[in-house]
């Protein structure tokens, strides 16, 4: 396998992980409303992503603070949480219905450092519906703003607003409203109510109710005295006007932490600039995969598709970094090569308004580009459904769209190869493909290849070119490409476009569908 094409390979691999992660809704759980400092997310198997503001938090997320920073959090169910400088926070479960009708609905760990949170509508549900698990115990509430920080073994906690439980091996204590304390300081000796904030949450508080002790809970007084005159005051005024702007903001607001707390909510609005809230959502519940062939580079990606607008691509580049790619313009031609196949390919001409390139998120900065492009797309055959299939089958075809680097349209293309589903394998794979009125400028390539990633069938196709022609000049493997997907119920089709560039810089850009045939 060539170099680029094991690039190529990679960058499908990644997209269908992106995809596995990202393109369903119910894994984005929320959205980062401000970020300062070192701050990330890591899920297993997963790379480690920068989060910022209006960067998407998911399901089995651990975010992550470094010195000095800090990130704040808004869910799907408005609740809000701030975490702390130097801590780490896994989103376990965060989701309506729970998988299993007797476990919670919000499940999140907490491994160290702290948070402050205003919880949301599965906060204020059954009291089983939500925990946080820490070293010490495991907390649950019903509807309140609270804080917990890990520090040096204990577990401090204060309550602002409302009710929470904390589990320990010493036995089950409540705190906030009707309970005896606010406070309390949980470690493996047991659990201290306190009488006023301890120092160590005191940047979190925003108003100090007042607790009565209980005999029942024993209290040290070195600990009843935490927080005295010698404490400086938690927060300045402004600093506390500020924090409850952001916690008690509501669900369509995302308060910028640094603006003065007066300032009306701005719109809700996507986490990623390149996209509006509209196209954010269709990206998260695409299940379309596509491709956007141009300048010499074949961009793979999840497609949003919205009624009467251009297909935009979120696609993986060279470098492996999602681009956005959308068109200003109309099509100049648009086809479904098939009646009863979910695929639909089309052109457009940069010449009348602007291909443009989207590369980094959170800027409006792109490249435009005036040239011909292809693009494609369709809804790829679900793995679950490529498990239960067997034996070889024989792609087959002569349905194609393209143009060259002459501007000349595809007049004429055949291709074909075997797929073993026992093995992933593809083997016997050629292309031809006649560009001109006549087809006399003729491509042919011969390729194999493999639907396999980590060892199961995909419906991605990975195909590694292995020699070709342009006319008398061959084909410089190390820079053409050719890939595509599954496609129909039954992997009933191959979707897949190339971009073929010969010895001397000669280009031929196409989409070609091929479905199941006998063997000639």
């Amino acid at each position: 396998m060539t170099i680029r094409m094991r690039i190529f390979f990679g960058t499908m691999v990644t997209l269908f992980g992106l995809l596995t992660t990202m393109a369903y809704a119910d894994d984005n759980v929320g959205t980062v409303i401000m970020a300062r400092g070192e701050v990330t997310a890591l899920q297993l198997q997963q790379d480690v992503r920068v989060l910022k503001r209006r960067s998407p938090v998911y399901m089995q997320d651990t975010v992550t603070t470094g010195n000095n920073s800090k990130v704040q959090i808004r869910f799907n169910d408005d609740a809000l949480l701030a975490l702390n400088a130097n801590s780490s926070l896994v989103v376990h479960q965060y989701q309506q219905q729970a998988t299993r009708h007797d476990q919670p609905e919000v499940v999140m760990q907490l491994i160290e450092g702290g948070f402050r949170t205003l919880t949301g509508s599965l906060g204020k549900g059954t009291a089983a519906a939500y925990r946080v698990d820490t070293p010490v115990g495991s907390i649950g509430i019903r509807g309140t703003l609270y804080s917990a920080l890990l520090d040096k073994g204990r577990l401090l906690l204060g309550v602002w607003q409302g009710t929470i439980s904390i589990t320990t091996d010493a036995g089950d204590f409540v705190l906030g409203h009707d309970a005896d304390f606010h406070y309390a300081s949980v470690d493996a000796d047991g659990f201290t109510g306190l009488l006023e904030a301890p120092a160590e949450l005191q940047d979190n508080t925003v108003e100090q109710p007042q607790s009565t002790p209980n005999s029942n809970q024993h209290n040290t007084s070195a600990d009843a005295n935490i927080a005295n005159s010698d404490v400086p005051p938690p927060l300045d005024q402004q600093d506390s006007a500020r924090l409850q702007a952001i916690l008690k903001a509501s669900v369509n607001s995302e308060t910028d932490p640094d603006a003065n707390p007066d300032t009306p909510p701005i719109d809700d609005s996507s986490p990623d600039s390149r996209l509006t809230n509209t196209e954010y959502q269709a990206f998260l519940s695409s299940h379309r995969l596509g491709a956007v062939a141009m300048n010499g580079e074949l961009r793979v990606g999840t497609v949003v598709q919205l009624d009467g607008e251009q297909p935009l691509f979120v696609a993986v580049n060279e470098a492996g970094q999602l681009d956005v790619v959308r068109f200003s313009g109309i099509s100049s031609k648009v086809d479904q090569p098939d009646n009863n196949l979910d695929v639909i390919w089309g052109v457009w001409d940069g010449s009348d308004s602007d291909i443009e390139v989207y590369s980094d998120r959170d800027s409006d900065e792109h490249s435009g580009y005036d040239g011909m492009a292809l693009w494609l797309h369709g809804t790829p055959t679900l793995s679950s459904q490529l498990s239960s299939l067997s034996g070889s089958v024989h792609f087959a075809g002569n349905l194609g769209i393209g143009f060259n680097n002459l501007g000349q349209p595809l007049s004429v293309s055949g291709g074909q190869f075997d797929l073993d589903f026992n093995t992933g394998r593809v083997s016997n794979g050629s292309l031809s493909a006649g560009f001109g009125d006549t087809g006399a400028d003729l491509w042919a390539i011969s390729f194999d290849g493999s639907i396999q990633i980590d060892g199961n069938n995909s419906p991605l196709v990975n195909l590694d070119i292995m020699n070709g022609q342009h006319g008398d000049i061959g084909i410089n493997t190390g820079t053409s490409e050719l890939g595509g997907i599954l496609v129909g119920e039954q992997a009933d089709a191959f979707l897949g476009g190339f971009e073929l560039i010969d010895n001397s810089s000669n280009s031929a850009t196409g989409a070609v569908l091929w479905q199941h045939a006998s063997p000639n």
